[in-house]
């Protein structure tokens, strides 16, 4: 497996308009040295560098799948369909056992890790006129929209606008959909537990990475206007 590393530091998980969290990968030489080019001028707004998972469009395409025991024929083959191509993506790792911060956080690297294809085999009927051995086999395809990797700035819930209500709504969203967010359950903090639910829902839905940005919010079905 190829991986390559970038050590980063990394701020709080949610973000005030004076305290902007940077995804600053060692790539990045322009980021590093002026961090907050491109961020919007909006003194009543917030904003965040996101990192953008890849964008894959979805497919249903019909097959006809051979239900016999005749995979010798001439009218049958054998049929591997791609269901999402190899990829890559930015994963935090373990703390770089060089960094001289005293928060943890703040020493842990990011890997930029390859994911392997997925797809489905199976045997198909080429021609139906030969045999009613078949089955209909619909299989969903995903297509490579947008590379992702890189950072944008979105709006994020600002730290005064975080309250403890809007908290709740979000925790609950994130059960509702199955992630689990442990002891965060009975707390009115956001937790590690319930960040580390909110990156793989946002990683599953193809989401702005890192924040509680407006995006994320509004795919959770969260009205932010409702909690000011």
């Amino acid at each position: 497996m190829k991986i390559i590393a970038a050590t980063i530091l990394i701020g709080t998980f949610l973000t005030s308009c004076a305290n902007i969290m940077q995804y600053a990968f060692v790539d990045e030489a322009p980021e590093a040295e002026f961090p907050n080019a491109g961020m919007p001028q909006d003194p009543n707004y917030c904003y965040a560098k996101c990192l953008m998972p890849n964008q894959y469009e979805t497919e249903e395409i019909e097959y006809f799948e051979y239900t016999g025991n005749q995979f010798d024929a001439d009218y049958i083959k054998k049929r591997k369909v791609i269901t999402k191509p190899s990829s890559t993506r930015w994963e935090k790792k373990k703390a770089d056992k060089n960094c001289l911060s005293a928060n943890p956080e703040d020493c842990l690297t990011w890997c930029l890790e390859e994911i392997p294809e997925e797809f489905e085999s199976f045997y198909e009927v080429t021609d139906l006129s030969k045999t009613d051995e078949f089955n209909l086999r619909i299989v969903e395809v995903q297509y490579l929209k947008m590379e992702g990797g890189f950072t944008e700035w979105r709006q994020v819930v600002c730290e005064k606008d975080l309250s403890s209500n809007l908290i709740k709504h979000v925790k609950e969203a994130l059960v509702s959909f199955d992630y689990n967010i442990g002891i965060d359950a009975t707390i009115l903090e956001f937790g590690s537990a319930s960040k580390a639910a909110l990156v793989k829902y946002q990683k599953a839905n193809g989401l702005p990475i890192g924040n509680l940005d407006f995006n994320t919010l509004e795919h959770l079905g969260i009205d932010i206007s409702s909690y000011k």
